[in-house]
C-alpha cells in the first residue's frame, strides 16, 4: 500500500535535510539511497524502517522515498513524500507510516498533515522543475536590484549597499 504527503516548509533545504536525516537515525530508518542535483536544490532520500511492534500492531516495515525541492524564488523547501508499506501483519500497518509522518512533521516544526492516496502531479512536476534551476538563474533570483541605482543586493536587504535607497524586498 501507498500513502502520499506534500508539503511547504520555512527551512533552509540544508536544514530540512539534516532534520531529515537525524529524524531518521533516530528512528531506527537506514538510508538506503540519496541523491543530490548539481545545482544543489534539489535531492532525494529513500529511507528504509524495519519491522516493529506496536499498541496497535506490528508493521512488516515501511519505505519512505522522499523528495525536497528549495525554491529560492520564494525561499520555501518543497517536501513530498512516498510512504509504502505492507498491509500485512496484525492490527493496523497503516498507522505507524501516518504516525512516523507525523513525528517528522513535528520535527520540522510544521503541522502534520494525513497522508492521501492520491499522487499530486502537480506538486511533483514544481519539484522536477526545481531540478533543473541553472546557476545563472539562482543568482538573479537570490539578488534584488535598488530602483534607484540599479546595484544588485542581497535579496535579505532592507537598503542598497551603494546608495542606500530602502529595498522592495
Amino acid at each position: 500500500m501507498k500513502r502520499y504527503g506534500y508539503y511547504a516548509i520555512n527551512l533552509s533545504l540544508e536544514d530540512a535535510w539534516n532534520r531529515t536525516l537525524v529524524f531518521f537515525e533516530n528512528h531506527k530508518g537506514k538510508i538506503k539511497d540519496q541523491y543530490i542535483s548539481t545545482n544543489n536544490l534539489f535531492r532525494k532520500l529513500r529511507i528504509r524502517h524495519g519491522f516493529s511492534t506496536h499498541l496497535y500492531g506490528t508493521s512488516m516495515g515501511e519505505t519512505y522515498e522522499m523528495t525536497f525541492g528549495y525554491n529560492p524564488s520564494d525561499n520555501t523547501t518543497y517536501v513530498s513524500v512516498s510512504a509504502n508499506y505492507s498491509n500485512f501483519g496484525k492490527g493496523i500497518p497503516s498507522k505507524v507510516p501516518k504516525d512516523m509522518m507525523k513525528e517528522w512533521a513535528y520535527e520540522m516544526d510544521i503541522t502534520p498533515m494525513k497522508l492521501v492516496k492520491e499522487i499530486d502531479h502537480n506538486f511533483l512536476a514544481n519539484l522536477d522543475k526545481i531540478q533543473e534551476i541553472s546557476e545563472h538563474q539562482i543568482a538573479n533570483l537570490s539578488k534584488v536590484f535598488c530602483v534607484h541605482c540599479g546595484e544588485a543586493n542581497n535579496k535579505k536587504s532592507t537598503f542598497c549597499v551603494s546608495c542606500g535607497t530602502q529595498l522592495d524586498t
